[in-house]
């Protein structure tokens, strides 16, 4: 995201693709306590209609801590549904694939 947002010739680390020199960039999202912390921010003070949440079972919040803290302020439909994950440097090949859940918080 944060090279969409600069869109910049950033320097890669490794065969990841990630900023090399990310640790001072890092938002609140990347770490698990204070990323539930933002997200019930957002819930608590957020002025939206309806606000989608897409979100996989890979991710550093667990499913139940994000359902916790999103039904104290909003009523919340879960959908769920499974594909497999993209790793561009496994050339297509399916076997080694993970299957992946994705969650849909509607809120």
């Amino acid at each position: 995201m944060e090279t969409i947002a600069k869109y910049d010739n950033h320097e890669i680390k490794e065969v990841t693709g990630l900023r090399a020199n990310y640790e001072n960039q890092k938002s609140k999202f990347c770490n698990t306590t204070t990323a539930l912390q933002e997200l019930e921010k957002i819930a608590k003070f957020g002025k939206y209609k309806t606000l989608i949440l897409s979100y996989n079972n890979e991710g550093i919040m667990p499913q139940n801590e994000i359902l916790l803290i999103l039904s104290k302020y909003v009523k919340i439909e879960l959908e769920k549904f499974g594909y497999l994950s993209f790793k561009s440097n496994n050339n297509g090949d399916s076997k080694h694939k993970k299957h992946i859940k994705e969650q849909l918080y509607i809120l």
